[in-house]
């Protein structure tokens, strides 16, 4: 699947094919397994969660580790006017590749 593809499927989803799926713990090991464990290999995570103010607090915390000399990785959605704004690297947008998936 290339970028365009991508951004294609994922324009299809809907917030409900999101929200009725099963997710468990079970479907996230599964998950994670499937990686090849990525947590294993990173640093600290802190994953917000609640009902309002989660992409204002992230934001927040993202700057104060990055002047804090720490390298900072950032997910948010949704985004503003490019996909590749929902995960940033030390506050940069990632790049977009020429190759997605």
């Amino acid at each position: 699947m290339n970028y365009q593809q991508a951004l294609d499927y994922i324009g299809t989803l809907q917030k409900e094919d999101i929200i009725d799926r099963e997710w468990d713990l079970e479907t996230t090991r599964a998950l994670l397994r499937k990686l090849k464990q990525p947590e294993k290999r990173l640093g600290t995570i802190i994953h917000v969660t609640g009902t309002n103010g989660k992409g204002s607090t992230c934001a927040m915390l993202a700057n104060i580790f990055k002047v804090s000399g720490y390298n900072v990785g950032l997910y948010t959605s949704p985004h503003i006017s490019q996909i590749t704004e929902r995960i940033r690297l030390n506050n940069e947008p990632i790049s977009k590749p020429s190759r997605f998936i």
